[in-house]
Formats: structure tokens, C-alpha cells, sequence
């Protein structure tokens, strides 16, 4: 099994490119359940019983070097609440393309420090559908 590291894994969110990404959270995929217990239900077992409901695809969110044009499209994107399409592509020797389909649910100027710091940027991306597939 190769081992792999972070670098050269980029994203682009609705078509642009994030150049200056230093973090990406993955959305993490949860199924619902259903609580199937009834009054009927005897035995020594003296559980609730369940059964699988939909799946919630989560959040996806990634952090960046501030750069307005980037910022810009991102905030516009979420102006306009269309579903866009985030695409995760990570590097040999693991290469995979990860595709999300979603809306802009949030974003800020998150890091703003004293002296020798960058500003940052982060974004948040609810999920839609069935979650990311790999292409």
C-alpha cells in the first residue's frame, strides 16, 4: 500500500480553481435509520430494532489563502444558491478524482492575524444527492 502525502491535491469549486487551498474536509456521508420497534416485539433480546433510511451527504468544507478573485466567484456562486459541482483530484500514487455536488452554505474571511500571517478564506459546501463518486 503507497502511503500518501497532501501535496498536489487540488479542488475546484463551480469550474474555478482554488490555486491557494491549504486544507480540504471531505463531506462525510451519514445514513439515517428508522426505528422499526413495536408494541408486537417480544423476546429476550430487549433492543430497539432498525432499519436504513436516506442518506445525508453532509458538508464539505476547505480553507484558503485569501485571493479576491477566487473569493469573488465563490461568493458570487453562493449569491446565486445554484447547485455547483466540487471536484477533489488527489495525486499519484493514490490518483483519484473525487466529484460533490452542491450548494455554497457558507464562507467568510476566517483568519485575519497580527505581524508575519496570510489572510485566509474558508468556504462550506452542503452536499446534495448521493454524496462524492469517484471518476
Amino acid at each position: 500500500m503507497a502511503i500518501q502525502a497532501t501535496y498536489g491535491t487540488t479542488i475546484s469549486v463551480g469550474g474555478t480553481a482554488i490555486g491557494e487551498a491549504i486544507s480540504i474536509t471531505p463531506a462525510q456521508i451519514k445514513i439515517g435509520t428508522i426505528q422499526t420497534t413495536n408494541l408486537a416485539d417480544v423476546g429476550n433480546t430487549h433492543a430497539h430494532t432498525f432499519k436504513a433510511g436516506l442518506e445525508d451527504a453532509g458538508e464539505a468544507s476547505f480553507e484558503a489563502n485569501f485571493e479576491k478573485a477566487d473569493f469573488d466567484a465563490l461568493a458570487g456562486m453562493a449569491w446565486a444558491r445554484t447547485e455547483i459541482a466540487v471536484v477533489v483530484t488527489i495525486p499519484a500514487p493514490n490518483s483519484a478524482t473525487y466529484t460533490m455536488q452542491g450548494i455554497i452554505s457558507g464562507y467568510s474571511i476566517s483568519s485575519i492575524g497580527v505581524g508575519d500571517e496570510l489572510v485566509k478564506c474558508s468556504f462550506t459546501v452542503k452536499i446534495s444527492g448521493n454524496g462524492y463518486y469517484a471518476d
